[in-house]
């Protein structure tokens, strides 16, 4: 046993029950790191600037299933071995749905609330 000669420098098969990974596994992880946590932060923040005001049970609803469903990412086991992937995700998915719910309401407040204040005196009834 020279140097090197008895070490094995593949890694370990994965365990029966893991499923094979398929050959573009890492850039599906990484786009759904990326673009999942990204549309969440976008449609919270559209929803709550344009809709919050004709429909804010819709904003809060929505707000609700994506904290749910960053609840459940955050509570799924891991399959390997490994870094905290699904994990990982839920806690980028609940920070994007914080910062688009505070981001809605501060542009909703600040903005679009001069808009809507305008728009629901066009009845002129002294003319």
């Amino acid at each position: 046993s020279g140097y090197g000669g008895s070490q094995n420098i593949l890694p370990p098969p994965p365990f029966a029950g893991a499923p094979a990974r398929p050959s573009n596994f890492h850039t599906i992880s990484l786009g759904l790191l990326v673009f999942l946590p990204a549309l969440i932060f976008f449609g919270i923040s559209l929803g709550y600037a344009l809709l919050y005001h004709q429909m804010p049970a819709l904003c809060w609803s929505f707000t609700a299933l994506c904290v749910c469903l960053s609840a459940l990412f955050m509570i799924a086991r891991p399959v390997r071995d490994g870094p905290r992937y699904w994990f990982n995700l839920g806690s980028l998915c609940l920070i994007a749905t914080l910062a688009g719910n505070i981001v809605g309401q501060w542009n909703m407040h600040r903005h679009f609330s001069e808009y809507w204040a305008f728009e629901g005196q066009r009845e002129y009834s002294n003319v």
